[in-house]
Order: C-alpha cells, then sequence, then structure tokens
C-alpha cells in the first residue's frame, strides 16, 4: 500500500528571501509486515463485551493489539487502508506540529498548516476515512506536482536528506503495525489492571493502557481523565490489586466485582508490562498540581486584591511542583523529585486547613477525592519493593 508522506524542507521562495520552511509530498510504498501465527503467538483474549474482543500477540518483545466484532466482517484489504490512514494522520500531524514552531510567516505554501490539520483528523468510518484520503491525496499532488514547487526542490540543498528522514518517520510509523492471519495488530503498550470505586462496589478489571491518562500536559486535563477514584496496577499484581480492593470495599461497605477477566495463553513473564507505581505517581501529582493551579487562577483572573496579602507558601510550592511535572516522563525513570515536591504541596495546603480553605475556596473540600488519591499514591509509592545494591568492602591486597 502507498503511503503519502508530507516532506518538510528548506529553500529560498523568492530571490530576496531568505530560506523558508517548505511543504510537499512524497508517494512511499511501504509493505505491512506479514506474520504468521508461530512468529506472533496470541498472548491475551479479552472480550470486551458479548459482541467485542480484543486479542494480544507478542512478537519481538513487543504487543500488538486487534479489535474483533463478532458481528461483523471487515476485509483484509479495509484493514490495512485504515492503519495506512492511520499513518498517514500521524505523520501530517507531526508535520503541522513542526510547522507551527517555525511560524506561519516562515511557511510556504501559506495554507500548509491547515491542510496538515485536516488530514490529521479523525473520520471514524470506512467511507469517510476513504473520501478523507482521496482528498488528501488530490491536494497533496496538486502541491507537489507543481512546476514552483518542483524548481523549490531542485534549489534546495536539504531536500534529499529531509525527504529520507520523512520516508524514515513512516516507515517507523508503519512497524507499529503487523498482519496476522488476515487481521490487522496494532502495537499495544499492553493491559493493566483498574480498580475503580464507585458509589456502591468496586471494580476490578483489566484494561488497555492509553498513555494520554499519564501524559496529558496540565492544560489538556479533564475529570475523565483525571479519575480521582480510579488506581492502576501493573497486570501481573493481581494479587495486591485484588488486596488494594478488598481493603477499600470493607472501609466502604461494598462488595468487589470483577469485569471481563482477560484469558492468558503466555505466562507474565514472557510477555512485556509496565510498573504503574511510578506513572500513577505522576498522575495524582498532575492531579495535585490542576487543582490547585485551578484555584490559583481564578483568585488571580477575578483580581482579588487580597492575593496580595497571602502567604505565598502554597503558591511556591505549586510552582516547585509544575516546574517538575512538566519535565518528567511517566514512563521513564523514576525522579525522586515529584514525589518530594508533591509532599511538599500537600505538607502546604493542610498546615493551616481553615486558612486554605478561606484563601482558595473551600478547596480542601471542593477538591477532597484528588488529595485522598494522591495519599493513597503515595503510600503506595512507599511499599514498592526496593532493589538494594550492596557492594562487597574489599580488603586491601585483594584480587578485584
Amino acid at each position: 500500500m502507498k503511503i503519502i508522506v508530507p516532506v518538510i524542507f528548506h529553500a529560498p521562495v523568492t530571490v530576496s528571501s531568505g530560506p523558508r520552511s517548505i511543504l510537499t509530498f512524497v508517494e512511499v510504498a511501504i509493505p505491512f509486515r506479514r506474520l504468521s501465527e508461530e512468529d506472533a503467538p496470541l498472548a491475551i483474549s479479552r472480550t470486551v463485551n458479548h459482541d467485542v474482543v480484543r486479542n494480544f500477540r507478542v512478537y519481538d518483545g513487543t504487543l500488538y493489539a486487534a479489535t474483533t466484532r463478532l458481528s461483523e466482517f471487515r476485509s483484509e484489504s479495509d484493514q490495512i487502508l485504515e492503519s495506512v490512514s492511520s499513518i498517514e494522520r500521524n505523520l501530517a500531524r507531526e508535520a503541522a506540529a513542526e510547522l507551527q514552531k517555525v511560524g506561519l510567516a516562515k511557511v510556504f505554501p501559506r495554507d500548509a498548516i491547515d491542510m496538515l490539520q485536516r488530514a490529521s483528523r479523525i473520520n471514524g468510518y470506512p467511507e469517510r476515512v476513504q473520501d478523507r484520503r482521496v482528498a488528501y491525496r488530490k491536494a497533496a499532488t496538486e502541491k507537489s506536482e507543481n512546476t514552483r514547487m518542483r524548481n523549490l526542490v531542485s534549489a534546495s540543498s536539504d531536500f534529499d536528506a529531509m525527504c529520507s528522514a520523512w520516508i524514515d518517520k513512516a516507515q517507523e510509523f508503519a512497524s507499529d503495525h503487523i498482519l496476522v492471519g488476515g487481521t490487522v495488530f496494532d502495537s499495544s503498550t499492553g493491559l493493566i489492571i483498574r480498580v475503580e470505586r464507585d458509589d456502591d462496589h468496586v471494580e476490578v478489571g483489566e484494561w488497555d493502557l492509553h498513555r494520554h491518562e499519564w501524559t496529558a500536559p496540565l492544560g489538556k486535563l479533564d475529570f475523565p481523565i483525571i479519575r480521582p477514584r480510579t488506581h492502576y496496577f501493573a497486570a501481573e499484581a493481581w494479587v495486591e490489586a485484588m488486596e488494594f480492593a478488598q481493603d477499600i470495599a470493607e472501609k466502604a461497605g461494598v462488595s468487589v466485582e470483577m469485569r471481563n477477566p482477560a484469558e492468558y495463553l503466555l505466562p507474565h513473564d514472557r510477555l512485556p508490562g509496565v510498573d504503574m507505581r511510578y506513572p500513577e505517581l505522576v498522575r495524582a501529582a498532575k492531579n495535585v498540581a490542576f487543582a490547585v493551579g485551578t484555584e490559583i487562577t481564578r483568585r488571580l483572573k477575578n483580581q482579588e486584591l487580597a492575593v496580595f496579602d497571602d502567604d505565598s507558601t502554597i503558591r511556591y510550592a505549586f510552582d516547585r511542583l509544575h516546574d517538575v511535572i512538566r519535565t518528567v516522563d511517566p514512563f521513564g525513570a523514576p525522579d525522586s523529585r515529584v514525589e518530594t515536591a508533591l509532599v511538599e504541596l500537600l505538607e502546604a495546603l493542610r498546615d493551616d486547613p481553615a486558612k486554605t480553605k478561606a484563601v482558595y475556596r473551600n478547596m480542601l473540600d471542593h477538591h477532597s477525592e484528588i488529595l485522598d488519591h494522591a495519599d493513597t499514591v503515595l503510600r503506595l509509592w512507599d511499599e514498592r519493593p526496593m532493589d538494594i545494591d550492596i557492594t562487597k568492602a574489599q580488603a586491601p591486597g585483594m584480587r578485584q
């Protein structure tokens, strides 16, 4: 299947202008990897509901997942087209973001960013996917084949290098898809265990790991992402997750309910997994920063003159936490600053509860679930297994 690849290169658009960021397109044939069921064995099967099954295969240390609706037949070609469209959307999104950093005045043609943003939007129905792709292909052809664009390509000193780099990006996105037995599987970070407290029960079940719940910036957070009544555990941490669920259910006087547990066809030690303790710590820190930052913003926006007489301890503690969480990767190496800054802000909020409630609109009560969630996550973080490296002292004169 051929993929429309945006290419951003640099050249002077006029004789008197300096180099600009120029958008053109190439069409590249990138084959999907076809694998046998032995190469990519079925690892996990999860029934989402009575009609939908989500299967996971493992290949070269990576999990790949496909969702199948039992009442619906989707041909191999339809699935490949959908995946190709997904690759093209991702490429368009990256290209649009790169051009936005440059600034509209230094981009050619002037409608390049708008075109890419339209192409990056998701249209769910298959016929809309096809219509969008036809329109995108037509526009890309018009942009790349006009005489002026060809002249700019010829005048560019970096077109070949940039074209190669963008094709590499396309191949990288394509590597997120494999074809096994007529079904396209997309790369997946796998399953995690979700423990969610409801008013009348505690629900435990396995859930796809959607990284946006942990990587969303503060300005994009909302309560469906914050989810203060929800805790996540690694897929292999069933004992820990069940003990946690039973404990909060007992305290609340409700029952624990299981939701569609997955069937593991391969042992956990053969599957890639994610330890959720640190991502959960980062999520808790973001949630608290969101709640506190919202109240600080409200107070400043309302131009409340009393802000000049406020104790700045909470604002400074918020700033320190904000600076930390803007730079950390929830799925990278743990950064000790997250725990330190989160604890400092919680202590600042609770140092004088009456004063905090008065200044910040009864925040301790209004955001009590977010604060309770942070306390629980900090406790689980403290209880994590520790790797202790003991280096044996060596007596003088002994061989290394």
